[in-house]
């Protein structure tokens, strides 16, 4: 742990970690492995959330129900030879942190770097958060970040894929493209400042789009926003055959 820790608490409901998640000095804490490399001098508390969320997946009838506490090894291992289980993989290369990483934690951090991530965008998957002093489902693109999130819920009907390009196969992607084969929704994530979603008809992208890309992609050291644009179209297009 990191010299500015002073406290761990472990609240016995929901309602108290979300009490104690007020203050600014206090992060949630269940895998951890994005704070311990964050390590921000300004967190004080941990608040250990591991035994109020649960760990298992469960599929009845339709839908698969995933618990927060679920890790990405889980996730690759139930979904061993599904694209779920493929990104999982590809979101942490080390098996060591996958055993750690939680799919909760890995949404509520927001990464765009996590093709795992990314494809949930893309399934649109629904999200149980406890927020307040009650339990609310909101899909997962419109989750505003507040409260914990406790389960993750979709249809096991699903047609989606996701793709990263990054320099070498086990570094983060700076770019990820996901894309709902029945909604025919486009999700892009990767060294970006958020996520983008559009829709896309037959893998052609439209003028607002391109537009929209334009704006979401900057010039760095990974190529220029035209080479970004280039990639998300090759995807698309080996999506859309």
């Amino acid at each position: 742990m990191w010299a500015s820790i002073q406290n761990i608490e472990q609240p016995a409901t929901l309602l108290e970690a979300n009490k104690l998640n007020d203050n600014k000095n206090s992060v949630l804490f269940s895998g951890g492995t994005y704070l311990v490399a964050q390590k921000s001098k300004e967190v004080h508390t941990l608040i250990d959330i591991n035994h109020l969320i649960a760990s298992k997946i469960a599929e009845e009838g339709e839908q698969i129900s995933i618990g927060a506490g679920v890790t990405l090894q889980q996730m690759e291992g139930h979904f061993d030879k599904d694209v779920i289980g493929r990104s999982a993989h590809q979101s942490c290369y080390s098996k060591n942190i996958r055993n750690q990483r939680t799919i909760g934690g890995e949404i509520a951090q927001k990464s765009t770097t996590s093709q795992i991530n990314v494809l949930l965008h893309a399934i649109n998957v629904n999200l149980k958060v406890f927020v307040n002093d009650r339990t609310t489902e909101v899909d997962i693109n419109s989750w505003d970040g507040e409260g914990i999130i406790s389960e993750i819920v979709f249809a096991k009907d699903r047609n989606v894929d996701v793709k990263g390009y990054s320099v070498i196969p086990s570094a983060p992607p700076f770019i990820v493209v996901g894309y709902n084969y029945t909604t025919k929704m486009c999700v892009i994530g990767g060294r970006t400042n958020g996520f983008a979603n559009f829709v896309v008809e037959d893998g052609k992208i439209d003028e607002a789009v391109e537009e929209k890309l334009a704006e979401f992609f900057a010039d760095d050291h990974h190529g220029s926003c035209n080479y970004k644009r280039h990639l998300v179209k090759v995807a698309l297009r080996d999506f859309t055959g």
